[in-house]
């Protein structure tokens, strides 16, 4: 627990009594985790959830079903990238995005080509691509309505 860390999450429990957060010297990155937050039988179409994850500008998605994932499963007006993480054999994972808007993934990401990481490394992968899209979503979403990218 640290007192000057912002949640926004509701303190009576109704989104879950966990999540997971990255911090380091400069920045703290909370992680809506729907598996974490309570699904509620007056809520069949999982909305209380929707409302975090939907709003996000980057999603990270573990996908084992051997199927390819379909960016408009997660609705919401945001949600500009989704980090795709597919496990391998030999403890590899193949990471790789998805944006909705092509010109984010053109202009200002590098990350064009799935990578393979090993079990050890993926999730440091996978937070930094992360965090990549978020910028890049952010100056996208700034030069679009006509602001400066910064």
């Amino acid at each position: 627990d640290q007192p000057d860390l912002f949640l926004n999450l509701e303190k009576g429990g109704k989104d879950g009594h966990y999540t997971y957060v990255w911090t380091d010297d400069v920045m703290q990155v909370q992680f809506h985790v729907a598996t974490a937050m309570p699904t509620s039988a007056k809520d069949p179409n999982c909305n209380e959830k929707r409302k975090y994850i939907g709003n996000d500008y980057v999603s990270i998605v573990y996908n084992d079903s051997g199927a390819d994932f379909n960016i408009t499963t997660i609705k919401g007006q945001l949600n500009f990238c989704i980090v795709v993480v597919e496990p391998l054999e030999h403890g590899m994972n193949r990471v790789f995005i998805k944006t909705k808007d092509e010109r984010i993934r053109s202009k200002f990401l590098a990350h064009h080509d799935a990578q393979c990481v090993s079990d050890p490394n993926v999730a440091l992968l996978a937070r930094q691509v992360a965090l990549h899209c978020s910028l890049a979503s952010q100056i996208s979403q700034s030069l679009k309505l006509g602001g400066a990218p910064y």
